[in-house]
């Protein structure tokens, strides 16, 4: 009786087709998560900041904290921002006219991916591209 079977030479090569399809495939996935990961960084960045200035046009001025990570943000700001694993936020602002926010992405050793991070003040000399009078305007580093 005759069997029909694989050669090892077929094998071999159905191995380097899948190799190499991987070689492209696997990097192009990976860039797809970070991209993701950014996007969605910076969508919950910006409802931060807008919850931030929400409570100074309430209050009048920014809450201060030293330091405040997203338990204290979603109290705060009456935020519902999900804990999302390996999503690190922080909030800080000593002085009423200024403030900073951030997430930072970390691999599972702690490591960062990527860090985003805003901060705003009043305008003066060391922030000339805004124009916006008292209201408090994004740091940028140069027009």
């Amino acid at each position: 009786m005759k069997t029909k079977a694989f050669t090892l030479m077929e094998l071999v090569v159905v191995i380097i087709l899948v190799s190499i399809v991987a070689a492209f495939a696997i990097p192009s996935y990976v860039s797809g998560i970070r991209k993701v990961r950014e996007r969605d960084m910076n969508a919950q960045l910006r409802v931060i900041h807008a919850a931030v200035q929400f409570y100074r046009s309430q209050v009048g001025q920014y809450p201060a904290q030293a330091s405040g990570d997203l338990n204290y943000i979603n109290q705060t700001f009456r935020l519902t921002l999900p804990a999302i694993t390996r999503y690190v936020y922080r909030y800080s602002s000593t002085d009423p006219t200024l403030f900073e926010a951030g997430i930072r992405w970390n691999d599972p050793g702690g490591t960062s991916l990527f860090d985003l991070e805003m901060n705003q003040g009043p305008a003066s000399a060391a922030n000339p591209c805004c124009n916006a009078g008292s209201i408090a305007c994004p740091s940028v580093p140069a027009c």
